[in-house]
């Protein structure tokens, strides 16, 4: 999973919302193991924490995440997907009720003209097993149909095979990307979808 904005212009989706709920309003996302955990979008002041979130990610999973090998995540990359947008961007990020230190995090990006969204997701490792990431991507998925995508892309590393097969078991399909033999396109169409 790669997801960073495109850098062609989206089009924003045809009969999408011109509003959207409060930007940096917190909600409660429950996952399938009972726990609950707070969600909110990210805003730019969030730009320290996640920092200090993503230097606690192993390397093999900043590889799943960015499909790059990365020790230290660059800033820019970073800043590209903290909170500047809210129609075509969003970031959400997961911490325990009531805290502020972020243990996951989720992107879903608008992907160029395709009427598509990119969606990518990173846990903190003590955090696995819980279900959250299930959450979050169901969470993402949410929000992308809300504002008219017609499908949400996954690009996974081909032997990333916990995250490939939580997304088959919400309905994504996989293609082999031609392009780039070691990544699996995974996409789920979306019902609600205005284009």
């Amino acid at each position: 999973m790669r997801v960073m904005p495109s850098s062609s212009p989206a089009v924003a989706p045809k009969e999408a919302p011109r509003t959207t709920p409060a930007p940096f309003a917190r909600s409660c996302l429950a996952t399938r193991s009972g726990r609950a955990f707070d969600v909110r979008p990210a805003r730019p002041l969030d730009l320290p924490a996640l920092r200090a979130f993503l230097a606690q990610i192993e390397p093999e999973d900043l590889r799943f995440r960015f499909l790059s090998p990365f020790r230290q995540v660059p800033d820019g990359l970073i800043k590209q997907v903290l909170g500047n947008d809210h129609h075509r961007v969003e970031h959400f990020l997961a911490s325990e009720p009531g805290a502020e230190t972020i243990v996951a995090s989720a992107v879903i990006a608008a992907e160029g003209r395709s009427g598509g969204g990119e969606v990518a997701i990173c846990t903190h490792p003590q955090y696995k097993g819980l279900g959250l990431s299930w959450a979050l991507l169901e969470h993402a998925t949410a929000w992308a149909d809300a504002h008219g995508f017609c499908e949400v892309i996954a690009l996974e590393a081909i032997d990333h095979r916990d995250a490939i097969e939580l997304e088959r078991e919400q309905g994504f399909k996989a293609d082999v990307d031609a392009a780039n033999p070691g990544v699996v396109r995974m996409t789920k169409r979306l019902r609600k979808a205005r284009r």
